[in-house]
């Protein structure tokens, strides 16, 4: 069966989390991802936990890849770049800017190769700025993008997104701005350059924030688990000690609540008569609902929000979500039987195509993995990969 990026070639030269997520995201659609590494490999293949000596975050972000290695200090190693790029359509790489300009792989040096080629560069801060030599990870990015100075409780510590979610959301930005230029392609003819930032990740999704500072001069604080622009949205905790949140989003909601709740009188109240006003009263608001969900457990009040079609859910450990029956079924948890740690379970892409489906998951090319049949597939002939080999160019 046909993939959505069947025929799409990508040389990947990342490391970490942001370039390798994309790469595995382009590869489950379809793309055949040739991860480059140097001989020492991707660092996160060093990270545990283990299971016979594979990392298993590595697997997670590498999956449905072939793995070449290469030598970009040396020049031959940059000749091999050179001349595998003629029949790419991709390059992904994640280096700090200037890095690649030294290893001869820079966009401006392989799109005279390559006209049509899709650049992505991946960094903390992206291709100019003032920080753009900087060094930047993810807890960097929610930092210095404000995520961390409004993640947490009122008056706490500033808190970090568990998630590296600069990292995944950067990835995620890369994928689209590939796809957005390979079809731009379509039309001019012409490749360009795609520049993806871990900073932008939680400037541009903080929409909610950005509106209230832009509209009214707000600052945006901690709020733990509440909404900004909604009241009441958020968690509260039950008679068996479980929490389970509700998105009382809007008037009718909000009345779908009350009744659920047995405090009709609460829609008399003047300072909650509206959605605007619900927020501007949020903390008498909340004060007033936190005790009434201490008198039933966390089933009970499901039960009965449900049944008022209030949007609620059970606040769950990492176990229970990833043992849901609805996540199960969304195929979300695929299983891999690995040529070295046996079986491992692997997350899958959550994109679903009804006539293009993602490939099946397959494990991540252990280092060098692939290296002889990759370059024989683009066209290096067997002298060529002995020289290549004998010289510590290819590994």
């Amino acid at each position: 069966m046909a993939t959505a990026l069947q025929g799409i070639k990508v040389l990947e030269m990342t490391r970490f989390i942001a370039g390798p997520y994309a790469g595995s995201v382009l590869a489950s659609l379809g793309a055949d991802v040739v991860k480059i590494e140097p001989p020492d490999g991707d660092v996160v293949r060093s990270f545990g936990p283990t299971k016979a000596g594979v990392g298993i975050p590595f697997e997670m972000m590498n999956h449905n890849k072939k793995g070449l290695v290469i030598d970009l200090k040396k020049p031959g190693g940059q000749e091999v770049v050179h001349r595998m790029v003629r029949d790419a359509d991709v390059v992904l790489e994640s280096s700090r800017p200037g890095t690649a300009e030294r290893l001869g792989v820079s966009y401006e040096r392989l799109s005279q190769i390559n006209p049509r080629i899709i650049y992505c560069s991946i960094s903390g801060f992206g291709q100019d700025g003032p920080y753009r030599t900087l060094g930047g990870v993810d807890i960097v990015a929610q930092a210095m993008g404000g995520l961390m100075g409004m993640t947490g409780e009122q008056d706490g510590e500033p808190v970090k997104v568990s998630l590296p979610i600069a990292d995944y959301g950067c990835g995620m930005w890369a994928v689209i701005g590939i796809l957005a230029a390979l079809n731009a392609r379509r039309h001019t003819g012409r490749g360009q350059l795609v520049d993806s930032a871990l900073l932008d990740t939680p400037i541009a999704w903080s929409l909610w924030e950005a509106s209230r500072y832009f509209g009214l001069g707000e600052i945006p604080e901690p709020l733990g688990s509440s909404h900004r622009n909604v009241a009441p949205y958020r968690a509260f905790r039950c008679a068996d000690d479980r929490h389970v949140v509700i998105g009382a989003a809007s008037q009718a909601l909000w009345e779908k609540l009350c009744q659920a709740l047995g405090v009709p009188d609460l829609l008399k109240d003047e300072r909650f008569g509206s959605p605007p006003l619900r927020v501007r009263h949020r903390a008498v608001l909340e004060a007033a609902l936190e005790p009434l969900f201490h008198d039933k457990t966390s089933d009970e009040w499901l039960s009965l929000l449900n049944a008022a079609s209030v949007p609620c859910g059970l606040v769950k450990r990492y176990d229970e979500a990833l043992n849901d029956p609805q996540v199960k079924r969304r195929g979300m948890i695929a299983q891999v039987q690995h040529s070295k740690a046996g079986e491992l379970s692997i997350l899958d892409v959550p994109v679903y195509l009804s006539d293009t489906p993602r490939v099946p998951v397959s494990q991540a090319p252990g280092l060098g993995e692939h290296s002889v049949s990759v370059l024989e597939g683009w066209g290096f002939g067997d002298d060529e990969i002995r020289a290549l080999l004998s010289g510590d160019i290819v590994a």
